[in-house]
């Protein structure tokens, strides 16, 4: 073997332009790494459809209130999108905006005792509730004989007397179907 005269050389056994053929493609593998875009696309595809499934608003449709403890049923079908009224001991509520017991706690009282009208008790309610079906009424206009929905959430511990209360307000306003939310539960095996 000739002694040449050395080149350039990085460490003790790799030379320059062995490095430059590597990194210029003509080595072993390609530095540019070719995409399949059809399985990016079909990856993508399931991906956006596993979410969809995932996020499906079934059954999905009540913020739960902290303050209500909402009683269970075994028997009980699914809800549709309505108007919200919630009854704690401490509040009621009507699409979340206090109505009864922000400012006075004995406002809640009076909805249960039976001594004190109906009327005056459940008046800023009933004012809401109206001002709901008028808003509806103006939204569907062909939807005038429809009997309007209200979801009514109820604390197990509220006497029924304000429920009924709740009840004939909504009905006195135009809605109709009166639906209780409750959490299900399974039926005991036998």
């Amino acid at each position: 073997m000739a002694i040449g005269k050395p080149g350039r050389r990085l460490f003790k056994y790799i030379t320059i332009p062995k490095i430059q053929k590597n990194l210029s493609g003509k080595g072993g593998r390609s530095v540019i790494a070719n995409l399949n875009l059809t399985a990016m696309i079909d990856m993508f595809t399931v991906l956006v459809t596993f979410l969809m499934m995932l996020f499906n608003a079934s059954g999905d449709i009540l913020a739960a209130d902290k303050n209500i403890k909402i009683p269970k049923a075994v028997n009980y079908s699914d809800l549709e999108k309505a108007v919200l009224i919630q009854i704690s001991p401490l509040q009621l509520k009507l699409e979340g905006e206090v109505l009864l017991g922000d400012k006075d706690p004995e406002e809640m009282n009076n909805l249960s005792n039976e001594n004190v009208d109906s009327k005056l008790v459940v008046g800023p309610l009933a004012a809401k509730l109206a001002e709901k079906r008028e808003e509806f009424l103006k939204a569907n206009p062909d939807k005038k004989d429809d009997p309007g929905q209200v979801i009514i959430q109820a604390d197990s511990s509220v006497k029924y007397l304000a429920i009924t209360r709740v009840m004939m307000a909504a009905a006195d306003n135009g809605f109709q179907r009166i639906n209780l939310a409750i959490e299900a539960k399974s039926a005991a095996p036998e």
